[in-house]
């Protein structure tokens, strides 16, 4: 695990390092390539003015984030996202 995590750090640090601003990032969505969940690290793909970005991400939910999700990023620090669900939990679907 922790040579998979160092791997990802230093892919990350490569994409992420063209980017001025990373806090940019901030707010978009993307989707989940890796699971993440608050005890282990995944990843996510963005697109950041037609680049897309594969990021090392973490999350302070309890809930699992599985591959193909859409998330949203809510934070950046050295490199790495932290992630959320684009919707809040509490909200449910309009009633027709």
């Amino acid at each position: 695990g922790f040579t998979i995590a160092t791997l990802f750090r230093m892919a990350n640090k490569r994409q992420v390092g063209t980017i001025a601003d990373v806090k940019s990032l901030m707010g978009r969505e993307g989707a989940v390539l890796l699971p993440v969940t608050a005890s282990r690290p995944g990843k996510i793909r963005v697109t950041h003015d037609g680049q897309t970005l594969d990021l090392l991400a973490r999350t302070r939910d309890t809930r699992r984030f599985e591959r193909g999700e859409r998330v949203l990023v809510v934070d950046m620090q050295a490199g790495e996202a932290t992630i959320t669900s684009p919707t809040p939990a509490h909200a449910s679907p309009a009633s027709a």
